[in-house]
Parts: structure tokens; sequence; C-alpha cells
């Protein structure tokens, strides 16, 4: 309070003895305000730190107009000064300019860092694969993939059939009704869903691809609610798969007929590692009656 009491009565002086019939401008006022409580916010840190004026002894002596203006000089240095370096800085490409940083903005155009994640290896990365390991980003639990229970049926076979009524994914043409499309997913390895505020929104069959010999070698079918699509569920689900498959000891997880032009099923299998084993021409019918490429995929678990 002395200290806008201060500012204000150096002000009024100035201005009304030397100039008595000039006015002072709002803006004018409004500064020394804003540095008249400024001043107080400093001068009660100050006491809060060395304590009342009566009690500094040798600590610094109690805050002054130059002292103020110091610090209000280095407080604004400090605001516009270079980004700070990350704690553990990792190399990243700026997507806007092309420039390499370390920092948390981008030197060039002042374009912030991409959020860094811990990879299950130690790594830390910024990008969507671990630079040590290859493995993919964590998504975020949007939805929760979990084992079906019965109450999930009805939804699980509305979502299922509306991907064989398509005709260009499933090889399926019989659509489920709830008795068969009970016994079908009981019959299963695993079966999961994908849940979203309170509704299935996607699942999964595990199942083994052969027998005897061959049958540590798994398959899986994928369904998403057209309603959910490209929110990342069918990467869940599939991320999901492979954690079952190896729980239910299946040592590599095989895609038998997966139709050449889903581009977005074959983006998704290539983004998690899996591989190709060339083209089969003309492996799946389509619903006009012509006949489509179909690629196999395999990844071990």
């Amino acid at each position: 309070r002395k200290a806008e009491a201060c500012i204000k009565g150096n002000y009024v002086m100035k201005t009304s003895e030397n100039q008595p019939n000039l006015k002072p401008e709002p803006e004018s006022l409004a500064a020394l305000e804003k540095a008249a409580l400024e001043s107080q916010r400093i001068a009660e840190q100050t006491v809060m730190v060395y304590g009342p004026p009566n009690m500094m002894q040798q600590n610094p002596p109690f805050i002054g107009m130059s002292m103020l203006e110091q610090m209000m000089k280095a407080r604004q240095a400090e605001q516009t000064a270079a980004p700070k370096p990350l704690s553990n800085p990792v190399k990243w490409k700026c997507s806007g300019c092309g420039t390499e940083n370390q920092s948390r903005f981008c030197m060039e155009c002042g374009q912030p860092a991409p959020e860094t994640w811990r990879c299950t290896c130690g790594r830390e990365n910024n990008g969507r694969f671990c630079t040590d390991c290859g493995n993919p980003k964590p998504v975020e639990p949007s939805v929760t993939v979990r084992a079906y229970t019965e109450t999930d049926l009805p939804e699980m076979i509305a979502v299922w059939n509306a991907v064989v009524d398509a005709g260009n994914a499933f090889p399926q043409e019989e659509p489920l009704d709830a008795e068969s499309g009970a016994a079908f997913f009981a019959q299963q390895t695993y079966t999961g869903v994908a849940e979203k505020d309170g509704g299935i929104c996607g699942l999964y069959i595990l199942h083994p691809n052969n027998v005897g010999r061959c049958g540590h070698i798994c398959n899986a079918s994928y369904a998403v609610s057209e309603t959910c699509r490209g929110q990342h569920i069918g990467e869940q689900l599939v991320l999901d798969c492979l954690s079952q498959a190896k729980v239910h000891g299946f040592l590599v997880l095989q895609f038998n007929a997966v139709v050449e032009g889903n581009t977005h099923a074959r983006h998704l299998y290539e983004r998690l590692g899996f591989t190709q084993l060339g083209t089969i021409k003309g492996g799946f019918r389509m619903p006009d009656g012509s006949y489509a490429n179909i690629c196999p995929y395999y990844r071990e678990v």
C-alpha cells in the first residue's frame, strides 16, 4: 500500500504542480496501478522469505523502487528466454518445418514437441514406434477390450452380421441369429469385445488355424461397428488378440484371406509388424459376383 501511495503521490506531484492543467491519461494510471500491485506482491514475497524489515539484519534491505525495477526486468527476461531443454532430451523432427530439435519447442517455427512415451523395453520415444524394438505406441484406452459375456451377445451378433452383410471382408455369407451366434462365439478359443460408453463397438474371435502339427498357428477375425470406425478400435482389438494368442499357447497369428482392397486393415496389420505372404489371385468372391485378390499375413506372437 505504501508503494502504491508513493507511486501515485509522485505522479500527482509532477502533474499537478508542474503541469496543473494536464490530466493523466487512463492508460498511464492503469500502468502505474499495475506496477504498484506488482511492487506490493514482490514486497509481500520478500517479507515471507526474509521476515519483516526490523528482523532482516544482514538480509537484503526491504524492497525499494530500484530493486523492484531490477526484479521486474529479470522476470520479463525469464518469460522471453529460449525454451528449456527436455529433462530427458529426445531428438524429434518438426512436422511443420522439418527442423530437428531436442527442446520442448521447435527452434525454427515454435511448434511444441510431440508427447514422449516409454516403451516396455525402457526406451523413451516421441514417434508412433519405438526406435529400439519397433513396438507401436500404446493406444489411449478410449475403449475397454475384455472377454465377452452372454449379455453382450445381442450387440455382438449385430456388429458381426453388419460385416457379413457388407460382403467385402468376411468369407461367411450366412448371418447369425441368437441361437447360432451363442454357439459360434462359445466354440472359439477366445472371443473378445470392445466396450465403449456401456455398449459393444467391436469384437474379435481367436481360434486355431489348423490342427495337429500346425495347431500352434492361430487365426482371428475382427469386426468394428460402422459408427465407431476411425477411432483406432481395430488396433486395440488386434493388440489384445496378440496378447491372448500368447496366453493360449499359440506361436504364430495368421490371416488367410485379407481382401486386397481392404487397405485400412492391411495398413494396420503392416504397421503392427505383420508380413504379407504374397497374393492369391481371385481368392475372394465379391457380392457382385466378381473375384478379388486376397493377401495372407502372419506374425509371430
